[in-house]
């Protein structure tokens, strides 16, 4: 049943690592906009140092610049430094500001937020260094807040600064001028959006200790009486168009009477005389009061008068700026044509389509002209995206180490919109390259098909996988957070160099041709860092000789998971998996070991390393799962807006023979951890502890990894 490899491992890596290395060095030499310009930050922390550069890489990015800095961009940028400074309470920040001109001069200047530099408008320089003294930082060390009774103290504090991190320090309750105007503000915002529309929120006093920083704030509010909407009407020469909404708003009453109700209220009225063609319509609300000093209410009755004249139909529509895209691509993108009803929503919901399919960055609808009092004509203009780019990926993780990656990509090829691309990626145990060739909009505006071209070369470790082929499918939104999709794919797969390995369990080489189909569904706020909402995905695969396949075998995975904020400080999140393969026909002969699963590691169970989780023979010897189910709960609390401590329990139950359907052997971890925040997702660092010790199984890990475990 063993085989060897066929593929040099050696040569294959350097092959693929080289590869990665040359296509980001020419990704380097033409991504890179200026090379001759530089500038460089300090006096604040790396990573504040790091984004300022960043912000000033992109402003000069987006100016006509090319290999110089012009006196209005130096400026430009110390406003914003000065103000970043500011808002994290460095009230007195001086920059001292080195310059080198492009004939290599050097000269130096001291800048405290006043006035504009004394330099000639027309200098430009090669060079900027920027040496920040922050100074003191002000805080809010004690905040008074009198009068308010509608919400509680600590809720209405959160308008001011965020106390809800153990570890928030002076950052998290920086103080800063502009700061406590606009949580006044927004107080007395949130007041009049709870129906105290006379509420009036004053700066009592401020008193600041410069020395230390310290602020003192007392604040002082006046609520005034609830005001309430008793009774809605509308009055209109359309009857029974907005008949349901009405019935809907008034199910609602009494509610909380504000100027952002009105003025939402307005908005969904004339939504539903829009989606009628009636889009010249208008409404004008007549608000009547009635004060009731003894119940402490002033009652509001609303009457809507919506003022329309004849549908409008559009009768052309122009479009202007395409370069490189077909216009009737524009046209079945967008889903609005001539002889529709005039909806200006479904308008901004056509650009938005256009803006989804990446090809514009920046579309602009001209204003529609009536013809006949009811025919409309109008305009759309496009400007194009650049075709070509590329992306750098990294990561990493306690097993397969550092993963780095390229990605080039060409958009909108042929001017229909098809889109190609090109992924390397490379690590300590794998090398992955992938070809994507995508058609979207296929057969309707929802639906996507593709075409991809896999290579994997991966170092388990208990035997090495290699594995290529072919897919070709289709994607379709049902919704704005659904999708689902099927496809075909001819793949051969190869397992070798067996270390500690059953290789008589399973398939070792084989051509599988399957059909595949999923589901998934994502509610998530934020699918790197979720604080609420759910994901689910459900994967099933079926291959037989029908499809050109070796083997016969049925093979779905499902997970669930979510996420609750109890508060802003404390998530709890959860994760449901599941995973079966396999076949009527004799299993041995059927199942392909690169088919079967391998629990374990950062994002499974925490108490193994990678694969360590899996069913074992007496001997010790890794026989892999046909089936699991994973439970994972994490308990998250932060320190800081950037750092967090976890407990986590994960259990599963796995199984050497499908026909056990949810497992027959129990393993069991807890754990803790610490995440820490970044750009690419939380950095983690996890100990697990095993609670169901097998002969083999280690009694601890300790695991560092970067992404989201599940």
């Amino acid at each position: 049943m063993k085989a060897e490899s066929t593929v040099p491992s050696p040569v294959f890596a350097q092959a693929i690592t080289f590869g990665i290395l040359f296509c980001c060095l020419i990704g380097g030499v033409f991504g890179v906009q200026s090379v001759a310009a530089r500038i460089s930050v300090s006096g604040t922390g790396w990573v504040e140092s790091l984004a300022i550069r960043n912000l000033a890489n992109q402003l000069h990015r987006e100016s006509d610049e090319e290999e110089h800095y012009s006196v209005t961009f130096i400026e430009n940028l110390l406003l914003i430094v000065r103000s970043r400074q500011v808002a994290d309470g460095y009230l007195d920040v001086r920059i001292h500001v080195d310059l080198v001109a492009e004939d290599g001069t050097e000269s130096g200047l001291l800048w405290t937020g006043e006035g504009l530099l004394d330099i000639p408008s027309d200098t430009s320089f090669s060079a900027v260094r920027l040496r920040l003294e922050s100074g003191v930082q002000y805080f809010f060390e004690e905040l008074q807040i009198t009068g308010l009774t509608v919400l509680p103290i600590q809720e209405a504090r959160r308008f001011f600064y965020n106390d809800a991190f153990l570890l928030g320090g002076r950052t998290a309750r920086a103080y800063s001028p502009g700061v406590l105007r606009a949580a006044v503000n927004n107080l007395e915002d949130e007041l009049r959006f709870l129906g105290f529309q006379d509420a009036a929120v004053r700066i009592a006093d401020v008193r600041a200790d410069p020395a230390r920083g310290a602020v003192l704030v007392a604040i002082d509010v006046q609520q005034g009486l609830l005001h309430k909407v008793r009774s809605i009407e509308v009055v209109t020469t359309e009857p029974g168009l907005a008949d349901d909404w009405l019935r809907e708003e008034r199910s609602l009453l009494p509610v909380p009477f504000s100027r952002f109700w009105l003025q939402e209220t307005q908005r969904l009225l004339l939504n539903e005389f829009w989606a009628a063609g009636f889009a010249d319509a208008t409404v004008r609300a007549d608000v009547r009061t009635e004060r009731d000093n003894a119940a402490g209410i002033v009652w509001h009755d609303v009457r809507c008068i919506v003022t329309s004249r004849e549908q409008i139909r559009i009768s052309d529509v122009r479009i202007s700026g395409l370069q490189h895209t077909l216009e009737r691509l524009v046209r079945r993108t967008a889903v609005v044509s001539e002889g529709d009803l005039l909806n200006p929503i479904a308008l901004d919901e056509a650009r938005s389509r256009l803006g989804e399919t990446g090809y514009f960055s920046r579309s602009e609808r001209a204003d529609f002209a009536a013809r006949r009092s009811c025919v409309a004509c109008g305009g759309v203009s496009f400007v194009e995206r650049p075709r070509h780019d590329f992306k750098l990926y990294t990561g990493y993780g306690s097993y397969e180490y550092l993963r780095a990656g390229l990605e080039l990509r060409q958009r909108n090829l042929w001017g229909r919109g098809h889109s190609a691309s090109t992924l390397l990626m490379q690590s300590f145990k794998s090398s992955r390259a992938e070809v994507n060739y995508s058609f979207p909009r296929f057969l309707d505006a929802d639906q996507d098909a593709f075409l991809n071209a896999r290579l994997l070369r991966r170092e388990e470790p208990t035997f090495l996988r290699t594995e290529y082929g072919l897919q070709v499918g289709v994607d379709r939104r049902l919704s704005r957070r659904s999708r689902v999709g099927v496809s075909y794919r001819l793949e051969n797969l190869r397992s070798s160099d067996f270390d500690g390995f059953a290789g008589d369990v399973g398939v070792v080489e084989a051509r599988v041709g399957s059909i595949l189909a999923y589901f998934s569904r994502e509610t998530r706020d934020n699918p790197i860092f979720p604080r609420r909402g759910s994901s689910f995905r459900v994967e099933m695969e079926f291959s037989a000789p029908l499809f050109l396949a070796d083997v016969t075998f049925q093979r779905i995975q499902a997970s669930y998971s979510r996420s609750w904020e109890f508060n802003e400080a404390t998530l709890l999140h959860g994760n449901l998996s599941y995973g079966i393969v396999g076949s009527w026909r004799e299993t041995v002969d059927n199942i392909p070991i690169n088919k079967r699963f391998f629990p374990g590691g950062e994002n499974s169970i925490r108490s193994y390393r990678y694969a360590g989780a899996t069913p074992r023979a007496a001997d010790g010897t890794v026989l892999g799962a046909e089936v699991f189910s994973l439970m994972q709960w994490d308990l998250e609390y932060f320190l800081s807006p950037m750092l967090s401590v976890v407990a986590f329990t994960d259990q599963v139950l796995i199984s050497d023979d499908y026909q056990t359907v949810v497992g027959d052997e129990w393993l069991s971890a807890v754990g803790f951890g610490v995440r820490y925040r970044t750009l690419l997702g939380p950095l983690r660092l996890e100990a697990g502890f095993n609670l169901r010790r097998r002969a083999f199984d280690p009694s601890y890990v300790v695991l560092l990894s970067l992404g989201y475990p599940f």
